[in-house]
């Protein structure tokens, strides 16, 4: 799969919005309840957030070079926060992640940002791992009735 990588627009916010949910009801059942993660893209469900989100963060989107449909999106606050990572269901592993990180990574050195960091769980923690990111803390949150392990972990772009 040929993929671009651009900047979001709030035009995106509904497909992303939708992606996002997709990947959330898509996690195992062996770790979260269906109403769990029902519950849990309900908290996420508002395309007037996702508008919001796209507009003050910089927002990227990998689409599908045939289709132009969204496969994937990250966000980077200026503070060299990593956001929302989120691949469409069925398609990991096929170099997407990487790619937009790999983005996020050029746009974080451009805009000067010394360290990158990132909230991440059990499953993803060790993608973040192989891109060089270093576990920094370790603590749970509760979000729509969802206790999560929150794995930080952070990257020094300067010593890169």
């Amino acid at each position: 799969m040929k993929i671009d990588i651009r900047k979001a627009s709030a035009g995106d916010a509904q497909e992303v919005c939708d992606l996002f949910r997709e990947a959330i009801l898509a996690v195992d059942r062996a770790i979260y309840s269906e109403t769990q993660l029902k519950n849990f893209a309900l908290a996420f469900a508002n395309k007037e957030r996702w508008e919001r989100q796209v507009m003050q963060d910089l927002y990227l989107v990998a689409t599908d070079n045939a289709t132009n449909e969204i496969v994937g999106c990250v966000s980077l606050q200026k503070t060299g926060r990593i956001d929302g990572l989120t691949i469409k269901p069925g398609l990991q592993n096929n170099g997407i992640a990487s790619r937009l990180l790999e983005a996020i990574n050029s746009i974080a050195e451009e805009i000067n940002v010394l360290q990158l960091t990132v909230k991440s769980n059990l499953n993803t923690t060790s993608f973040f791992e192989k891109k060089g990111f270093q576990v920094l803390n370790i603590s749970a949150e509760e979000i729509a009735g969802i206790c999560l392990t929150n794995i930080i972990l952070g990257k020094r772009l300067w010593l890169s």
